[in-house]
């Protein structure tokens, strides 16, 4: 109201959409931050590899995670976990041992930038389950070498989704979005957003497929810059599934 009438004359308009494509494209200051920020969500999921085993609690598992995280710098830690068929905050419910399991771990570092990971833990898998998260991997890979300058977001997302189709599965949450100082952040990796990727762009990309038969899901994802080559993980890529210290104990 003070610029109105300060300024009379002009007409004052909302540039959220003009700053939100100024944001999307990242410096290489801002690219440094966002791989440290990948880096310690990839070190504090690491832990998992020795805490997932029979009787300990989802809980557990996240103070565990989010113990690492904290002492690397980690500002704000975001866990959710679930056995499909969507993810939730962590519970007091037990790891058994054929447990097949998502858990996504996203988190600011020091610098205030966001990134995430995710995969699955897993103990005796059944095929049925294995065949799960291998169209689910399918599905990312493909769509994250699509990850790159002139590529419209739909197709990145109709991509997810033809994958996911073919295997005979259905599409949980959507698949990906721009990340940085804030979660999500312009543009979508969605069937309805028509924008262009540009290079240096950084998105959180996270396919989620469930089995309409069982509810089972599978969760995985990854912080990826936007390069010529495709969509390049920020750090050295998580496991797509942890099984270690679960299976026989």
């Amino acid at each position: 109201e003070f610029l109105r009438g300060e300024l009379p004359g002009f007409e004052i308009v909302d540039a959220t959409s003009l700053m939100q494509r100024v944001r999307s494209i990242k410096s290489v200051e801002e690219i440094e931050s966002l791989r440290e920020s990948a880096e310690i969500a990839e070190s504090a999921f690491g832990v998992l590899r020795e805490a997932f085993r029979p009787g300990r609690r989802e809980r557990d598992l996240a103070q565990e995670v989010e113990r690492v995280a904290r002492a690397k710098g980690a500002t704000d830690v975001l866990i959710l976990t679930s056995p499909g068929p969507y993810l939730r905050p962590p519970s007091d419910r037990e790891i058994v041992s054929d447990d097949f399991q998502m858990f996504s771990v996203e988190l600011s570092g020091p610098s205030g930038y966001w990134a995430e990971t995710g995969a699955m833990l897993g103990g005796d898998v059944s095929s049925e389950d294995l065949r799960l998260l291998n169209v689910c991997v399918t599905a990312f890979d493909q769509a994250a070498s699509m990850v790159k300058p002139g590529t419209v977001c739909s197709d990145v997302a109709s991509t997810v989704q033809e994958v996911v189709s073919s295997g005979g599965y259905s599409l949980g949450i959507w698949g990906g979005h721009g990340i940085g100082l804030e979660i999500p952040e312009y543009p979508s990796l969605v069937r309805s957003a028509n924008a262009e990727i540009k290079e240096e762009m950084v998105f959180g990309f996270h396919p989620h497929v469930i089995d309409p038969k069982t509810d089972h899901s599978v969760y995985v994802s990854d912080t990826l810059l936007a390069t010529r080559e495709g969509g390049i993980p920020l750090a050295e890529g998580t496991d797509r599934l942890v099984q270690t210290h679960l299976a026989g104990s």
